[in-house]
């Protein structure tokens, strides 16, 4: 990889030192002109809470000693240029080298720079070193730069460069070094239990951290551990009331510390307005006691009364409306009970007459017709048994259902009267009838809407009662066919007066029940 085409994507686009540090690799080795790897004694550790101050690496001839073996030429396209010296066009304007280059902000993985405008600069390029690597992290037509993706307790050296319009470099600036923060930069400062003489200061846990060194100032009060020695959470105490304090956290670990996190701004409360405070919430703590309590007493007289009226009314409506209903449950199921032995005693006498008929005119003639016609009997007597059986079993299905309907209406009158009392409480007197009538509606609604799914259930009842019945005779008429030809004529006579009849029962019926029902409309 040329060190040309690097520069291209570099301008192209900024990245971090560790997206160029993958793109050049190991491929590349430094050339003649390059800084060699040295191994240079550690610095000492930066003050807690100051920022770094910058130092101009001075080369040590003695430190420069290039290995035999990481000397390799580099393609003639690269021509390295000396620290120090800049490519100058011919006939370009000479810029001075930027000066008063220094950092703004250090973290664990990255770096602020800033520096004085050059004059005549249109942009700036700045390089890195680290390792002995010459690293190109951007350019910039600003006189600051942000560096990020480094690496934590990390020596860096960093150098600034000025280009013209015309594309004239200027001198690098003198090479400083800053070693980045071993750790995170402590964030998420929120205060907490604020009172005239202390605060409760938390922030995000920090990775790696086994202590935080807490700061505040004015420098007066205690810092208290609240969640042990490596806890985000610290206690201030004996604190001055109505007093503004900064407090601003740094992160402490084996490897380093973090830098300085952003300070926060804190004013504890005035004692004053907290005495004058504690007594009117008193004041008003006492006043709405005594109205609640004599809210309460005209509430419980009104709920009384309102009681007393209402159970009254209640229970006199609900045992006139039992009464009414159970006369009607009864009053059907009679009258459904008495049509249905009716209607299955006529079809069995004219069968057995019609069986009876058969067997005296071809028992001399045809033996195998009459075990037929006694088989048949048979089986329609079975029938019949079997009808009356699921008959009697839907009747008692039906008392069932009326059961757990009239069970059903009590819970929901229940209800119904529970929420009732709840809004007569929340309303006011001249609400009380307005409420009434429109629970009347709901109940009046409600039991229109039951008595209709009844007569429809009736309705679904007795079509699927002559739909059965019509099954039944299409079968007998098939299989007697070819025995009762003579007979087929008389019996659909038989069959459709039969029909004829039960329809205009059905009529009947139906003209009794709508009149039952506009009569209850109108009561």
């Amino acid at each position: 990889v040329s060190k040309p085409a690097v520069e291209e994507k570099l301008e192209e686009k900024p990245t971090t030192l560790t997206a160029v540090e993958e793109l050049r690799g190991a491929a590349e080795v430094p050339g003649p002109g390059a800084v060699p790897k040295t191994r240079k004694e550690p610095r000492e550790a930066v003050p807690e809470g100051v920022t770094a101050k910058l130092e101009a690496v001075v080369p040590r001839p003695e430190a420069v000693v290039p290995r035999p073996e990481a000397v390799v030429p580099r393609p003639e396209a690269v021509v390295p240029r000396p620290e120090g010296l800049a490519a100058k066009p011919t006939g370009a304007e000479v810029l001075p080298a930027p000066a008063e280059v220094r950092v703004n902000l250090v973290s664990d993985a990255g770096m602020s720079l800033n520096w004085s405008p050059v004059p005549g600069a249109a942009r700036y390029e700045v390089a890195v070193q680290t390792e002995g690597i010459e690293l190109l992290t951007g350019k910039t037509s600003n006189v600051e730069y942000q560096i990020d993706g480094l690496k934590p307790s990390k020596k860096y050296h960093y150098s600034v460069t000025a280009i013209g319009p015309d594309g004239g470099r200027s001198a690098p600036s003198k090479t400083f070094h800053q070693i980045t923060k071993a750790l995170p930069t402590p964030g998420g400062i929120k205060q907490s239990s604020l009172t005239e003489t202390g605060a409760t200061i938390a922030w995000q846990p920090v990775p790696g951290a086994t202590n935080y060194s807490v700061s505040v100032s004015p420098a007066h009060g205690r810092v208290v551990e609240s969640s042990g020695a490596a806890g985000a959470e610290r206690r201030l105490t004996d604190l001055h009331p109505n007093t503004e304090y900064t407090v601003s956290i740094i992160a402490e670990g084996v490897k380093g510390t973090s830098a300085t996190s952003q300070p926060l701004v804190i004013r504890t409360k005035d004692d004053e307005e907290r005495k004058r405070r504690e007594a009117e919430e008193l004041r008003q703590k006492q006043l709405l006691q005594k109205q609640q309590e004599e809210e309460e007493q005209r509430k419980q007289q009104q709920k009384e009364d309102q009681q007393k009226q209402q159970t009254l009314l209640e229970n006199k409506r609900k045992e006139e409306e039992q009464r009414k209903q159970q006369e009607l449950l009864e009053k059907q199921r009679r009258e459904k009970e008495e049509q249905e032995k009716e209607l299955l005693e006529k079809q069995r006498r004219d069968e057995e007459q019609r069986q009876q008929q058969e067997l005296l005119e071809k028992q001399r003639k045809e033996d195998e017709t009459k075990q037929k016609v006694l088989k048949e009997k048979e089986k329609i007597a079975e029938e019949q048994r079997k009808q009356q059986e699921r008959i009697e079993k839907q009747r008692q299905e039906d008392e069932r259902k009326q059961k757990e309907l009239l069970e059903k209406e009590r819970k929901q009158e229940e209800e119904a009267q529970k929420k009732k009392e709840l809004l007569e409480k929340q309303q006011r007197e001249g609400e009380e009838k307005e409420q009434k009538e429109l629970l009347e509606k709901q109940r009046k609604q409600e039991k229109d809407k039951r008595q209709k799914e009844l007569l429809e259930k009736q309705k679904k009842e007795e079509e699927q009662k002559k739909q059965l019945e019509k099954q039944r005779k299409e079968e007998e008429d098939r299989k007697q066919k070819s025995l009762l030809e003579k007979k087929r004529k008389e019996e659909e006579q038989k069959q459709k007066e039969l029909l004829e009849k039960e329809k205009k029962e059905e009529e009947e019926k139906k003209r009794k029940e709508l009149e039952k029902k506009t009569l209850e409309q109108e009561k």
